[in-house]
Parts: C-alpha cells; sequence; structure tokens
C-alpha cells in the first residue's frame, strides 16, 4: 500500500455476561449459544474469505469462559433444555414460556423468511398477554422448539450444515429426532468457533483482544465517585472502591485468553469503552500496548484545540505511559450498527467508503486511521440474512481498493513512529454513551445496585477468613462478586434501557449477592429477596383445594385429573409475568385426603437439567409445633420429616418421586395434624448449601386439614 493510504481498524466486540452464579450448572439465558452458531461463527467465516481484510476480534472474559464450559463441562441453559423437552411432556407453563420466548429474533429478519414460523407468530398474535396454549398442537409446540433453534442459525451454518439445510427445507412437521439433531448441530459449530479464529489469529489476519474478565466499568470499579468528572450534578451512591477487584478481572481476562485463544493479549476494548486516568496506569502497568474509547472522550479535553478530522483518526498517549489511545469514529461505527441494515448493501458500502473518504479527505494526517469500533453480535440480528450481503459488499471493495488498508490497531501502531502519537497532559473519566457514566450510575435503581454490591463486598472481606470455605468455594465467591460488577446488571437498571429479560438480569444480579452471603454462613438481607427494579410486587397466586384427592405418587404428570380439585400455587414472579423469572418452580399443586397432604412440584426450565445436588424443603407450621420435610436427590428421589430443623434423625417418607415432577405424600398423623387445624408451609429449592428459590417467598400458604365434610362443604353444581 502507499505511505499515504487511509487506514481502517474494525474492532467488533464479542460479549455475554455471565448468565449464572459460579456454583451453577445451567445458565438462565441462551445468548451464548445462540449468538455462537450466528455472529461469532459468521464472522470468522466470512474473513476466511477474504484474508486481505485484518481486523481485531475483541471478547470479553466472561464470554470466553462461558464458550469453555458449554464445549468442556458440557454446561447448557434453561432454553436448552425447554427445546430438548419432548413436545407432549409440556407443562402450561412451558408452552407459555415457548410462546413469549421463542420468538425472540427480529421477526422481519428471521420468522418472515420461514413460512411456518410465520404462522405460528400470526396464530399466537403480536401481544404475548393474550396468549391462548390450547389454540396449539403438540406438533405446532414441536415446531416452534426447532424453528426457534433453526432460525438463530448463521448464514455460514445453513451453508454447510446439511442437517440444518435439510430442516430448513422440510420447513415443519419436525420429529423429536430431528429436534435432538438440531441440538447436537449447534454444538457442533459451537466447537469450530475457537479453532477458527486461533487460525485467524495465526495467520496475521485477526488480532485477538479481551475485555476485562466479567466486563466491569473499570473507572467505577476503581472509585465510583471519579463518575462526578463528567456528572458533577449527579447523585452518587455510597462510594465504591475496589482496585484490588479492577486487577483480578484484568488478569483473570489475560489468562483465559491464554488458556482458551492462546494468544498474550496487547490490547482491549474495556467494557463500554470506559476510561479514566487510573484505568490507562492500571493497563500500562500490565503491559497493555494499545485501548480504546469513544470520540466524546477525546473531544472533551481536547476543548479549544479539537479539529476532528486531525485528532480523530491518531493513536494518543498519557503523560509518560506507554498504553497508546484510539477513538471510535461515532458516525460511521453507528452506521454499521444502526442504519445499513435498512439499505441495499451496494448503497451502504458506498455511504461507508465515501464516509472514509471524506474523513481521510480533510486529515492533514499522512496515514489517517479511522477507528470502527462496535458491537460484532447485536447488529447482524436485523440484516438481511444476518449481514452476509452487507458484509460481502463491505470486505470485497475494501478487499479491491487501492488507498484504502485495514490494519490491527497492533499494525497501526507498529508502522508509526512513537513521535506520531498525539500527546495527552489529561483524561476525563466515560464511557462511549455520551463520554459520561449516566447509564450505569446516578439513577436511583443504579446507585442501590452500587450500594448493596458494596454492602455485599464488605460483608466479604470481612468475614470470608473466619468462614470455614475450601480454596475452591473462596474461588467461586470472589468470582461471584466480580460477576456482580459486571457492566451488564447496571445497564438495565434505571429508565434507559428496557428489554423482555430485564426481571432475568436483575434476578441475576442479586442471585450473586444472595449467594455470597449464604457461602459466608451470612444471613441474606430481606432486601436481596425484592427487585431492584421499581415495580409492583405481584399477590401470591394460590387457590385452595376444592377435593379430596389420591394421587398416584410417580412423578408424572401425565394424568391431569389425578390431581384435579387440588389447590393450586403459581410463581407469578417478582413482576407479575412467569416467562421472565421461571427457574426453579412453575406450580405447586396441594391436596389431600383424610389421611396424607399431598404435593406436586412442576419444574421450571432451571429443573430440566442435572439433578445431582438439588433438593427441596418443605417447612410446615401447625400451631406451636414446627416440621421439616427434606427431599434429597443425590442418588435416587428420597424424602425424610424432621421436626424444628433437619439435625438429628428424621423419618423416611416412603411416597415421594421426581420423574416429570416431584410428588410426595406426608402422613396427617406424623405432623399431629387434626381436622380443622391450619396447616401453614414454604417451600425451598437448594442446591448443597445455597437456597435458590422460596415460595412464596414472604409469606406462607395455608390449608385446614379435612374432615369427613370437606367435599360436601365444597360441592357446588
Amino acid at each position: 500500500m502507499a505511505p499515504s493510504s487511509t487506514q481502517i481498524q474494525f474492532v467488533w466486540h464479542f460479549h455475554q455476561p455471565y448468565y449464572s452464579t459460579p456454583d451453577r450448572g445451567c445458565n438462565t439465558l441462551p445468548w451464548v449459544r445462540l449468538h455462537a452458531i450466528k455472529s461469532y461463527y459468521d464472522m470468522g467465516r466470512m474473513l476466511e474469505q477474504y484474508p486481505e481484510i485484518q481486523c481485531t476480534i475483541n471478547l470479553s472474559g466472561s464470554l470466553l469462559e462461558q464458550l469453555r464450559e458449554y464445549l468442556d463441562v458440557g454446561k447448557r441453559d434453561t432454553w436448552w433444555y425447554l427445546t430438548e423437552k419432548p413436545a407432549d411432556h409440556l407443562t402450561e407453563s412451558d408452552k407459555r414460556h415457548l410462546l413469549r420466548c421463542f420468538f425472540s429474533l427480529d421477526w422481519s429478519a428471521s420468522v418472515e423468511p420461514l413460512p411456518a414460523y410465520q404462522h405460528l407468530l400470526d396464530k399466537r398474535g403480536r401481544n404475548p398477554d393474550e396468549l391462548d396454549t390450547d389454540a396449539f398442537s403438540d406438533q405446532e409446540y414441536r415446531d416452534l422448539q426447532v424453528l426457534f433453534n433453526l432460525a438463530w442459525f448463521g448464514f455460514s451454518a445453513r451453508r454447510e450444515r446439511t442437517v440444518v439445510q435439510a430442516l430448513l427445507e422440510k420447513g415443519s412437521n419436525y420429529s423429536e429426532g430431528e429436534k435432538r439433531a438440531l441440538l447436537e448441530q449447534q454444538i457442533e459449530v459451537m466447537q469450530l468457533l475457537i479453532p477458527l479464529y486461533r487460525k485467524l489469529h495465526a495467520r496475521d489476519q485477526v488480532e485477538l483482544s479481551v475485555t476485562p474478565m466479567y466486563h466491569p466499568i473499570m473507572p467505577l470499579l476503581l472509585d465510583t465517585d471519579s463518575a462526578s468528572r463528567a456528572m458533577p450534578d449527579a447523585p452518587l451512591p455510597p462510594r465504591f472502591q475496589a482496585p484490588e477487584d479492577a486487577e483480578a478481572h484484568l488478569q483473570k481476562a489475560q489468562a483465559i485468553a491464554r488458556d482458551v485463544l492462546g494468544v498474550e493479549v496487547t490490547g482491549m476494548w474495556p467494557a463500554e469503552g470506559a476510561i479514566s486516568p487510573e484505568t490507562i496506569e492500571l493497563f500500562d502497568r500490565h503491559d497493555l500496548r494499545w485501548c480504546a474509547s469513544d470520540e466524546a472522550m477525546l473531544k472533551r479535553v481536547r476543548e479549544d484545540e479539537w479539529r476532528r478530522s486531525d485528532d480523530l483518526y491518531r493513536p494518543w498517549q498519557l503523560d509518560d505511559h506507554e498504553t497508546q489511545l484510539f477513538f471510535r469514529d461515532r458516525t460511521i461505527s453507528d452506521q454499521i450498527g444502526f442504519v445499513y441494515q435498512q439499505n441495499e448493501p451496494e448503497r451502504a458500502v458506498d455511504d461507508f467508503v465515501g464516509r472514509i473518504e471524506e474523513a481521510s479527505a480533510d486529515s492533514r494526517l499522512d496515514r489517517p486511521c479511522v477507528s470502527v469500533i462496535l458491537d460484532g453480535e447485536n447488529p447482524w440480528i436485523h440484516y438481511p440474512n444476518a449481514g452476509r450481503d452487507f458484509l460481502h459488499e463491505l470486505f470485497g471493495r475494501l478487499s479491491e481498493a487501492d488507498d484504502l488498508e485495514t490494519v490491527t490497531p497492533s499494525d497501526a501502531l507498529e508502522a508509526r513512529e512513537q513521535d506520531e502519537s498525539g500527546q495527552l497532559d489529561d483524561l476525563g473519566s466515560g464511557s462511549w454513551i455520551e463520554g459520561h457514566f449516566g447509564i450505569w450510575i446516578g439513577d436511583e435503581e443504579t446507585n442501590r445496585a452500587w450500594e448493596w454490591l458494596g454492602e455485599t463486598r464488605r460483608t466479604l472481606v470481612e468475614h470470608v477468613d473466619d468462614a470455614d470455605l475450601s480454596e475452591a468455594e473462596r474461588e467461586r465467591i470472589w468470582n461471584a462478586l466480580y460477576i456482580a460488577e459486571g457492566s451488564d446488571w447496571f445497564w438495565w437498571y434505571g429508565d434507559d434501557f428496557t428489554s423482555e429479560n430485564d426481571a432475568d438480569f436483575d434476578r441475576l444480579f442479586r442471585d450473586q449477592l444472595r449467594f455470597i452471603h449464604n457461602l459466608l454462613g451470612c444471613d441474606i438481607p430481606e432486601a436481596l429477596d425484592t427487585p431492584l427494579m421499581d415495580r409492583d410486587t405481584p399477590e401470591v397466586s394460590f387457590e385452595p383445594p376444592q377435593q379430596l384427592i389420591r394421587p398416584r405418587i410417580d412423578g408424572r404428570s401425565d394424568y391431569y385429573y389425578e390431581w384435579s380439585g387440588a389447590g393450586v400455587y403459581r410463581n407469578t414472579g417478582d413482576h407479575g409475568s412467569m416467562f421472565e423469572n421461571i427457574r426453579y418452580v412453575d406450580e405447586m399443586h396441594v391436596g389431600f385426603d383424610l389421611e396424607n397432604l399431598y404435593l406436586r412440584v412442576d419444574p421450571g426450565p432451571d429443573l430440566m437439567g442435572d439433578m445431582t445436588g438439588v433438593g427441596a424443603r418443605l417447612s410446615l407450621q401447625l400451631g406451636e409445633s414446627h416440621h421439616v420435610v427434606a427431599v434429597t436427590t443425590e442418588s435416587g428421589t428420597t424424602a425424610e420429616l424432621y421436626e424444628d430443623d433437619t439435625s438429628g434423625d428424621g423419618i423416611p417418607l416412603d411416597l415421594v418421586a421426581f420423574d416429570d415432577s416431584l410428588e410426595l405424600a406426608i402422613p396427617f398423623h406424623l405432623l399431629d395434624a387434626h381436622p380443622g387445624d391450619v396447616l401453614q408451609f414454604r417451600l425451598s429449592i437448594r442446591e448443597g448449601r445455597l437456597e435458590r428459590e422460596r415460595h412464596p417467598r414472604h409469606d406462607t400458604l395455608e390449608i385446614e386439614v379435612p374432615d369427613e365434610t370437606f367435599e360436601a362443604r365444597n360441592w357446588m353444581v
């Protein structure tokens, strides 16, 4: 290339938050898996076709960790298990979850091209609050399970995988075997992902970089008061300072890049492009040659000296730190992220190239370097053909251009003399959004989240040395804190952004803090049982028993009428919308005859995987008398009845089973319960020492022990 050619450095940022607590074998949400078979794989395969195109793939440590868990540990997600479940075994809640969630993609780009999928959407209707689950057959639910997962495959897997091609051609009427084959294809594509990028790195086409481990806002992690530099009037939470944690995030990300990618990273896109002088100092100590942020950060510090065409298209150095800073061209980056999807590829690339040429024409630099930095996963969901046509046109045009050269940040620095970098005496604190931190701090909800994060960290530091913890438990407890420090939870608090998964993100954040308190043996603050989002908490949904029943205790819920007349408790979740909060329990059916209390627990997707280590506690209060039923699943399903707590010897219960549902019978005489007595009870789901869920959360359910007149008193025409 001619020395005066314009350089373009693409940095595609791949990131997913950590979708579980450190001890769980199942992710709450499926986005690591689904983006892997679409955008992540597509980008790598597209780059293989255009070896002249260089770029940077930046991955968050939390994404790399979850990819490793899927492939090396066999970890899955709740939506995987809901897909895997035979259609004729789906519960009412399963069906609602499918109808609400399995259209979670761009309808015009991904649903409309598949006629059977579009038919199911039309039949469901555009308002998920008006669902009629009985309107769909088992075959239609099975088709929905397949079509959702099929639609998420990107253009590369659709072209290369014969199973995917065959299922696309078939269109509908899928079998359970075809559904299983489709899920196997997803794992096979995921297995190709890391080797693909390692190969691209080895041939010097792709620079691999990382974001600190769990995607924290590094300046706020170092000191939340730094937010006031760009937001002097914003109310801030009690000061949070954790420089040791910032070091840990950075070290862990560098380590996982070595372990998974096989590289020593030399640069990074900080989470949310967030930088501060202290952040640059930290990066410098860890031998990072470059980092990047948004042009708003540079414009603010340059003030009256700001000349965009010169300042934006070169690296910068803060004081005498070795770490160089690049700043993204916001307009060009956002065109790819938000605009070009609505245009013909040729027209979109014409606009892109025109903007690059205009920027270089206005610049007095010999080799202007335009930084195009953006999310590398979400934009393509909204492009026709998942971005294939646009990327072909873009990479093809740039490969043939004589005056445009794609480079990586490290190569751009290598080709420059040190004195070609601009010099900064100062640097503000801010992010890629408007150059401040208003998305993540300063709002009532975000400030409460920071406050609880700080309270929990203080509890951890005070008690971790005194707690009887193994080294593995200590590592998990610190990892839970690091996960809670990620930017993603704070992104969804406040009024700025919302999604259908808001409640899941809120719960995941609180789960980390609850996990820490529980593993330390400390009381879990009641506030962590309540959503931080300002939503109304629904009343308990419990319909009391109406008839005497005598069900078979076999763990199967396939014979509806044996539980007809039982009471029903429904897990309405924190926001009154079950699909947002399904975890371990969807419903409890409570019934009795004159001798026994019967309980059936219908599981949510989080109990559709490995049951090892998952148990239940049923707490029963009768006047001053208190009993606990402990259900374990270590070697088969067993249940024992204890007085007061689970210490001492329990009485084994003969009737307990788990298959599709957990079912058990408790003789009234073991509780010393008599007709007319009021029995209060509550169920909790546990994994080891950790309580995962409590139903109901803030109250108890109650029934009256029946006598022989019960049905006559409750008879109705």
